[in-house]
């Protein structure tokens, strides 16, 4: 995800979550359902893992 994330588009009925750290260790944002948002450059250069909660 390093590097290549640039955008956030929820289609789901579910929350995504993105971490810095696999394993899902240190939280850089949650992102509701049904919504979308740009990624500011710092986090698309430290985006490691992210999950559906």
């Amino acid at each position: 995800m390093n590097d290549r994330t640039t955008s956030v588009w929820t289609r789901t009925s579910r929350t995504v979550c993105m971490y810095r750290h696999e394993g899902y260790v240190y939280d850089m944002g949650c992102y509701g359902a049904g919504g979308s948002t740009g990624v500011l450059p710092i986090l698309n250069d430290e985006l490691t893992s992210f999950r559906l909660v």
